[in-house]
């Protein structure tokens, strides 16, 4: 009777460091910003409708939303009518875009003026 006790008792200590072994277990670590960084080719636009600046690429046809709108830098550019480089990054959803460059050019100095 002593020794199932004690058996018992072990067993459940065991299972015990176990399942609190595995939660310790370290996870691979993932840098989610270098996921969801992108490099795309496209039109700018204005949907006057919701009042949101677009991105549309040719190839694969995609739309994606500007959450950082500067709309005199953009105007600029949707008039110009040209496909302009973007690098940025994908943030709440697939169809989101921070952006952080235009051709090549830090957003934020595009911002200044006097700056092309």
């Amino acid at each position: 009777m002593k020794t199932t006790r004690t058996i018992q008792t072990v067993t459940y200590l065991l299972v015990i460091l176990m399942l609190a072994s595995c939660s310790f277990a370290q996870q691979p670590v993932r840098n989610k910003t270098d996921e969801s960084k992108v490099s795309l080719k496209g039109k700018l636009s204005y949907v006057q409708r919701t009042g949101n600046y677009m991105v549309t690429t040719d190839s694969p046809a995609v739309e994606y939303f500007i959450v950082n709108p500067e709309p005199v830098v953009l105007d600029k550019l949707i008039k110009e009518g040209k496909d302009v480089k973007i690098e940025g990054r994908l943030t709440i959803g697939a169809d989101q875009l921070l952006v952080e460059k235009i051709n090549g050019k830090k957003y934020s100095e595009a911002k200044k003026p006097g700056s092309n």
